[in-house]
């Protein structure tokens, strides 16, 4: 047995010395210190070779030295440098150098021009700019100013500028102002009296008011006294009162019907403001009858019979009278009443012709007038 695993360890070494062997070979062939200095690309899929900076190409490298295939890579086409002269901005002195004048890239650092400086900025009132905000005579503002050659901004605030008055006419005292003479702004236009001050100085009048316009209270609204000034026009409400309270008639009754219900509606005698009170439930058994046919028409004095139904839920009412009546128009007055004599209204059915009179009240409103009675036997002249 042991015969046997020996035998089998010496094959297994046999084996690996002889492959081995060709391995160190083939690495003894290869040029290890070559730095792959000259190399053939060729271009996958048809591309051209990159000609410029901006240019690139995905290319299969091969070492024309050594044979080594260094795979696949991106490459760019070369700088276009050329000497180029930078002129001074506001931040930098004039520069030198070579720049790509394809990308802009730079050959080493550019050197500074001799005697070159920065120009430093160019600022300039910029009104344009949506935070400027002029400064006006009692605000103070904003200036913004922007570089002449580049985006460079600045802001500064401002101090109100303050009014410039020039002095106008003469203004006399009035009843809120003293005497003194007008002024207006050069600036905003503003306006001012400068009181006068010393012996020329005249202090303010003062209103001189009126006896007053009573307004009276009301149900809706309060009363007051309108107060205007004798010298000058002026206004002042004063004497205010509070409202007064309504003056409710008895109200007119509604009565509940087989769908709403009742109530008693007041009216105020003094502004005509009304209020409903007394509500009650509604009636299904009290309808409002209506007419819908006509069997005997009634007269002016003689009653007819018509069909009825409840105007409100279409209840059927059965038969009933229509009662008689007259068709009076509005009336026509025949005698004026006068402020101390009734007078006479005439009225007229429009259906028969019949007519009746009723009573105009006297009016009461007399028309005054100064009168001079002469003398008589009984009685001197007298004036009223």
């Amino acid at each position: 047995m042991k015969k046997k695993i020996l035998a089998i360890f010496l094959t297994c070494a046999m084996l690996i010395s002889l492959v081995s062997v060709p391995v160190f070979a083939e690495e003894s062939h290869v040029h290890t210190d070559c730095l792959h200095e000259n190399c053939t690309d060729t271009p996958l899929n048809g591309q051209s070779m990159p000609t410029t900076c901006k240019e690139t190409a995905i290319v299969h490298r091969i070492c024309d030295d050594c044979g080594t295939d260094l795979g696949y890579k991106q490459i760019s086409g070369d700088h276009r440098f050329k000497t180029e002269l930078q002129d001074a901005t506001c931040d930098s002195p004039a520069m030198v150098g070579e720049v790509c004048e394809v990308c802009g890239a730079t050959n080493g650092d550019m050197k500074v021009v001799e005697d070159s400086v920065a120009l430093g900025h160019d600022m300039k009132l910029d009104k344009t700019n949506e935070k400027y905000e002029a400064a006006t005579c009692e605000k103070g503002g904003l200036d913004t100013f922007k570089c002449s050659r580049c985006d460079h901004t600045e802001e500064e605030a401002t101090e109100a500028l303050g009014h410039d008055w020039v002095d106008g006419e003469m203004v006399e005292a009035g009843c809120d102002n003293a005497a003194g003479v007008k002024q207006t702004c050069n600036n905003c236009g503003a306006t001012r009296v400068q009181e006068f001050e010393g012996e020329v100085a005249t202090p303010a009048l003062g209103h001189d008011w009126d006896d007053g316009v009573v307004t009276a209270p009301t149900c809706k609204e309060g009363g007051y006294t309108t107060y205007t000034c004798k010298r000058c026009g002026e206004t002042e409400v004063r004497d205010e009162t509070d409202a007064i309270e309504h003056d409710w008639n008895e109200g007119v009754v509604t009565e509940p019907n087989c769908k709403d219900g009742g109530y008693t509606t007041y009216t105020c005698e003094k502004c005509g403001e009304t209020k409903v009170e007394n509500e009650t439930e509604a009636n299904i058994n009290n309808h409002v009858a209506k007419l819908v046919n006509t069997l005997k028409p009634a007269t002016c004095t003689t009653t007819g019979i018509g069909k009825y139904e409840c105007e409100h839920c279409g209840t059927d009412l059965g038969y009933k009278v229509i009662p008689a009546g007259h068709d009076w128009d509005d009336g026509k007055v025949t005698v004026p009443a006068t402020c101390g004599k009734a007078g006479e209204m005439l009225y007229t059915c429009a259906t028969c012709g019949e007519t009746r009179t009723e009573e105009i009240q006297a009016t009461g409103d007399h028309s005054f007038k100064t009168e001079l009675q002469d003398a008589t036997c009984d009685s001197p002249a007298m004036v009223g």
